[in-house]
């Protein structure tokens, strides 16, 4: 009687396994059934039915995550808290676009590619953080981790006081959170060791993270820093092109900002963004950043402000050249920035290199961005420091420290110009108070 019992609730709860079983024409003893009841109300799911079911061609996903109960999203749909349990019933899906969302901790976005019947997909969740001296102690790794991918590397802590601008700025009595969403990327080193690194990209990134929090308003859970083996090809589309828009609204302020090389095309002067796993030979394993531009601007955002800490000379600096190009100068303007959403203050010209400051550990350009963001900048002594405010600091601080200390040219740009720009000059990027 109670092997009757079992059989039947085990066939009720897992009906492909039953079906399994009589196609096999297996003799299951009690003792089996038993056994295999047991397990499968321990585990909660049938978590080898995929790799069981030989000819099956349904995919099935378990994706886990530490701590669990975190909302997942597949291919823009939610599916419950972790751990959860999906299907691909055609067998048709090459690719999975996986979210993890939970409340204290940083997001997960992954693209994944179906490899096997049955998968299993685990998240370590960090908690949002960034590598800001005065915010939080750096103890927390920064990377996510997930069975299909190397096992996170521990980053190490900022130096104390390397520099007057790594000791981010506390908000001020008035200041709030706005409505804003920020990416934030810096590749210090490349996953092609023959890719020169950029010292002080990751740092740079790390700052202006902290500082968009601190000062500009953003809140900590829309804010995303992508670093390393962390900003893949696949990650920066994946940010770019699905989350960012998720979060974006007809009133959302929206930053973007990136410190690593950029690369030109020779034969066709576009301008390109590496990628960790990129190289300047393959078109392929490049970021466009016309593309990015594009992107933007189909957001419903009120404005979006980009800083890019890059140059595209393929000179020296933060920029590469594909083997036997010679340095070649580029426009990085584009007609998108013509529009009435975009403005972008960019390192240097097309033609210039984008310079490390050695003496401060950061780019030159985002050392002064950082400058002027707590307060420098601030001209009018409003409390607020706006676009033209930034620029016009940064585009005369730049210039003269890059021509009487490093004995080169490199003037920042600023797209539109303040001409264009009209009222959108006074777009507002940190609130310092008075």
């Amino acid at each position: 009687m109670r092997w009757t019992l079992v059989t039947q609730q085990v066939a009720m709860k897992h009906p492909d396994l039953a079906i399994f079983m009589q196609r096999q024409r297996f003799d299951w003893s009690f003792s089996t059934w038993l056994l295999i009841a047991m397990a499968l109300s321990l585990t909660g799911c049938p978590a080898e039915i995929g790799r069981l079911a030989h000819g099956d061609p349904s995919v099935q996903v378990v994706v886990r995550t530490d701590p669990p109960g975190a909302k997942v999203i597949v291919d823009g749909k939610e599916l419950g808290l972790s751990p959860v349990t999906f299907h691909d019933p055609s067998g048709s899906q090459k690719t999975f676009t996986i979210e993890v969302q939970k409340e204290g901790y940083e997001p997960v976005l992954r693209v994944v590619e179906r490899k096997w019947d049955t998968m299993r997909l685990t998240y370590q969740l960090d908690p949002v953080y960034f590598y800001a001296l005065d915010i939080l102690p750096a103890t927390k790794d920064m990377t996510l981790s997930s069975t299909s991918r190397q096992e996170p590397r521990r980053l190490e802590p900022l130096p104390r006081k390397a520099s007057d601008v790594d000791t981010v700025p506390n908000p001020k009595r008035g200041a709030k959170e706005r409505n804003a969403v920020a990416l934030v990327i810096g590749i210090s080193k490349y996953r092609d060791e023959a890719i020169p690194q950029v010292l002080y990209a990751r740092r740079d990134a790390e700052m202006m993270a902290a500082y968009l929090v601190a000062v500009g308003g953003v809140s900590r859970s829309k804010i995303k820093l992508l670093t390393d083996e962390g900003a893949t090809l696949s990650d920066l589309s994946a940010y770019v092109e699905e989350w960012l828009p998720r979060r974006v609204f007809k009133e959302t302020t929206v930053f973007v900002y990136y410190a690593g090389h950029g690369t030109p095309n020779v034969a066709t002067g576009k301008a390109f963004l590496l990628p960790y796993d990129g190289h300047a030979d393959f078109q392929n394993k490049l970021y466009p950043l016309e593309r990015l531009y594009e992107n933007l601007e189909r957001l419903s955002a009120k404005e979006v402000v980009v800083m890019l800490d890059s140059c595209f000379s393929g000179a020296t600096g933060r920029s590469v050249l594909p083997v036997g190009a010679r340095p070649v100068g580029i426009a990085i303007e584009n007609p998108v920035l013509a529009s009435k959403k975009l403005v972008v203050l960019a390192a240097s010209t097309g033609t210039q290199i984008s310079s490390d400051y050695e003496k401060e550990q950061h780019g030159l350009f985002t050392y002064f961005l950082l400058k002027g963001l707590r307060g420098e900048a601030d001209s009018d002594a409003s409390g607020t420091v706006d676009v033209h405010e930034l620029y016009d600091y940064t585009s005369n601080k730049v210039a003269s420290v890059a021509s009487e200390e490093l004995n080169r040219d490199q003037t920042p740009v600023l797209q539109p110009s303040l001409e264009q720009l009209g009222e959108r000059r006074r777009t507002q990027l940190t609130f310092l108070g008075q």
